[in-house]
């Protein structure tokens, strides 16, 4: 077993796209799929820029909100997944602070709960 660290710390800051406070330390990546441990400090947003495929970010503590297509944004905290189509330039915004899971997906099926 190995331990790798998954801290805002030891995470990349992401600049571009009117990102501020962004930090994401990727886990896993291999051909269609890349998985990262998502931070975003308070005040941050991770601007709008396109999907290269599906993505989803699962939330797993703190809280704020996500915007798609629409602009509309939507509030998301713990045990919320949302789920960004491929081309679609999502934000997402938080006040206080959220971490979540990040999973992006190349030509790999999704299977949720309906």
């Amino acid at each position: 077993m190995r331990l790798v660290p998954c801290d805002p710390a030891s995470a990349l800051e992401l600049d571009g796209f009117g990102n501020r406070g962004s930090r994401p330390a990727p886990l896993a990546r291999s051909r269609g799929c890349r998985v990262a441990c998502g931070h975003l400090e308070a005040g941050g947003r991770n601007g709008r820029h396109a999907a290269g495929g599906q993505r989803r970010l699962a939330i797993v503590a703190g809280k704020g909100e996500v915007s798609g297509a629409g602009a509309l944004p939507h509030p998301v905290g713990f045990g919320v997944a949302a789920v960004r189509e491929p081309g679609e330039q999502p934000e997402t915004r938080s006040a206080s602070g959220l971490t979540a899971i990040v999973v992006e997906l190349v030509d790999v099926d999704v299977l949720a709960v309906e």
